[in-house]
């Protein structure tokens, strides 16, 4: 009689140490998208008092799994909403008046649609024409949409300010 209540309770214990290490390896078989870096430059432009700034950033995926591998609930509507971005994220590029202005999608590379292969890099950019004596600040966003289920949501964003300090 012991054994038949003591094998249902034992089974259980030995149970949840194996479901707790599943959960944790699944954590870490997600990508993790970083952004690298940024940086920021300018160029004359054709009109007087205006310049072109070009935003370079370097995305990395952290990670032994691709970007594809493991859509949010989100990244599955959307691509199914536009097959066109199947198995992509989304970047957004955004800029405000730096220090108080309001964040805005830059019109020229704003919104690029990539996937990453394991411990893959790629590089990107964006342009934006300003008044020459402009202070802005620049946001990158990968996966702006969470369609992209990572280990490390809080390595998706970066900014910078122009002219550099």
């Amino acid at each position: 009689m012991l054994k038949i209540i003591l094998w249902p309770i034992l089974s259980i214990g030995f149970l949840f140490p194996v479901i707790h290490a599943q959960q944790i390896a699944s954590v870490y078989a997600l990508p993790d998208i970083v952004v690298e870096n940024i940086s920021v430059s300018s160029q004359s432009w054709n009109e007087p008092g205006k310049i072109m700034i070009r935003i370079d950033y370097t995305l990395f995926n952290d990670s032994a799994r691709s970007t594809s591998c493991c859509p949010t609930a989100a990244g599955q509507a959307g691509w199914k909403q536009q097959p066109v971005a199947n198995l992509l994220f989304h970047i957004r590029v955004e800029s405000r008046s730096y220090p108080k202005g309001r964040f805005v999608k830059l019109t020229n590379g704003g919104t690029v649609g990539t996937s990453l292969k394991p411990k893959e890099r790629a590089v990107f950019h964006a342009t934006e024409v300003i008044s020459a004596d402009a202070a802005r600040q620049y946001r990158v966003l990968a996966d702006y949409g969470n369609w992209i289920s990572e280990k490390n949501e809080n390595n998706n964003s970066k900014t910078i300010i122009w002219p550099i300090q």
